[in-house]
């Protein structure tokens, strides 16, 4: 497989660019033929900063809430009371999970 070196500075993709058709041709004809276990077989293991740059990004999705996460539920409401509590956590810039949330630490803070 040829490597292709930035002479611009710019990057390989415009040093392919560069190339010409009939050079450009024969590289994508050389990656077409080769498999995914050729391709296995040319990888290396990641560097320490690539390994950093690798978990940062499968670390994304849903932020955790609490210590120990959340647990998704389904809660029956009378039609009323939802309205009005949807009203009450717009009114305060809160999302209706937060709202629920808040209003049962309340409850328990009371409670105990």
């Amino acid at each position: 497989m040829p490597k292709l070196k930035s002479k611009s500075g710019v990057g390989p993709a415009s040093d392919f660019e560069a190339l010409p058709d009939a050079e450009k041709e024969r590289i994508y004809q050389e990656l077409d033929r080769e498999t995914p276990a050729d391709r296995q077989a040319r990888a290396k293991p990641l560097d320490a900063r690539n390994r950093v740059r690798q978990r940062k990004f499968l670390r994304r999705g849903r932020p955790k809430h609490g210590k120990d996460g959340v647990k998704v539920i389904s809660l029956s409401m009378e039609k009323h009371l939802l309205k009005r509590a949807d009203a009450h956590a717009k009114k305060n810039g809160l999302k209706r999970a937060e709202f629920f949330s808040q209003a049962v630490r309340v409850a328990l803070g009371k409670a105990s």
